[in-house]
């Protein structure tokens, strides 16, 4: 331990010291103060503004205070420790849990979106960004909107949407459905839709892939930049994934004697990867799992993947959370968003 530099100073004016550092007040008007006081009572030379922060580590070291980490942040280096992240601050896990944590999630997740506009646009005069279907991509999509609206410059953006979204009853959540969030005046903004049908045989893939209109918005697939995208639990039942399955029981089979355990843009994934057995029916997606493997480890290209509660039960999707953070083959992320009670169920007991 480092020697005191102050070992006659009465710990109530160190506590003293302290608190007027952390209102704010200045290192010299505190000097100035602290000079007065400990002339009271007998001659002492001025003490100076650079003698202030000593003085806080000496009531560090008398244990007059101490720091405790908030938990989110304890939580996002534990996870960080765990599963090998170089990096923690690609993980943000947000300080919210309870009925309004997909909100908080999706506000962070938003601001995270705007930082990375950002710094693309320092090197880019054009700044691509994908959309994927779902409700908490519709909430992310709401507070983007409104944070650029408030931006008073920004690059170029273009808006592609990564999917046709797979419910029919259901057209807000389609990211064509987005676009209309972001059509206000001030913003630069071009888009490219993906007009397919929701539900296609995967034998017909490839040449719905190539019929007018969903060829063009492949072809420039390779221009997205920023991924936004959400993921799904194959224990969810109101995961828009295994609703779209729902009348295709067959291909539930298929995929759980495979080991499916989730869904990133209704790829489905098990334990150690993507689950390449062909279903009977697909949606029409412009990426695969192994394409947003490859984006998220490609310079100036990011892939930030959301992990809020569902929006319905409040239930978490860790389960298919963690396969991500373990199978290289699904290292489809280069930002995490997650709520507190996600994170604590990543780690060990």
């Amino acid at each position: 331990m480092a020697k005191r530099k102050f070992p006659h100073l009465a710990d109530e004016l160190l506590i003293q010291v302290c608190e007027m550092f952390l209102e704010g007040k200045s290192t010299s008007s505190i000097a100035a103060w602290l000079t007065q006081e400990l002339r009271r009572d007998k001659h002492e030379p001025p003490v100076t503004r650079e003698q202030i922060y000593p003085l806080i580590n000496d009531a560090r070291q008398r244990k007059l205070f101490t720091l405790n980490t908030p938990l989110e942040i304890t939580l996002n280096r534990r996870i960080a420790d765990v599963y090998r992240i170089k990096d923690s601050n690609r993980v943000v896990v947000v300080k919210a849990r309870g009925p309004s944590a997909l909100d908080h999630v999706a506000s962070h997740a938003a601001t995270l979106t705007l930082k990375l506009i950002k710094e693309l646009g320092r090197v880019k005069r054009q700044v691509h960004i994908g959309l994927g279907a779902g409700s908490t991509t519709l909430k992310i999509a709401q507070n983007l909107a409104a944070l650029l609206r408030s931006e008073p410059q920004l690059p170029h953006l273009v808006l592609h949407a990564l999917s046709t979204g797979s419910r029919v009853d259901q057209p807000r959540t389609a990211p064509v459905a987005f676009f209309g969030l972001f059509d206000t005046t001030g913003i630069t903004m071009d888009y490219v839709g993906l007009f397919a049908p929701p539900v296609v045989r995967s034998r017909d893939y490839g040449r719905v892939k190539e019929q007018p209109g969903v060829s063009t918005s492949f072809a420039v697939a390779n221009a997205i930049d920023i991924v936004l995208t959400s993921l799904g639990s194959a224990s969810d039942e109101h995961a828009a994934f295994n609703r779209f399955l729902a009348e295709s029981p067959g291909d539930v089979t298929i995929l759980r004697q495979h080991g499916w355990i989730g869904d990133v843009q209704y790829r489905p994934y098990s334990g150690t990867g993507p689950i390449l057995r062909e279903t009977s029916v697909r949606t029409v997606t412009l990426f695969e799992l192994q394409d947003l493997v490859r984006l998220a480890h490609t310079r100036n290209k990011y892939v930030v993947v959301v992990s809020g509660p569902c929006g319905q039960c409040g239930r978490t999707r860790s389960d298919a959370l963690r396969p991500l953070l373990t199978a290289p083959d699904l290292a489809v992320w280069t930002h995490l968003v997650l709520d507190m009670e996600t994170a604590q169920e990543l780690l060990p007991a």
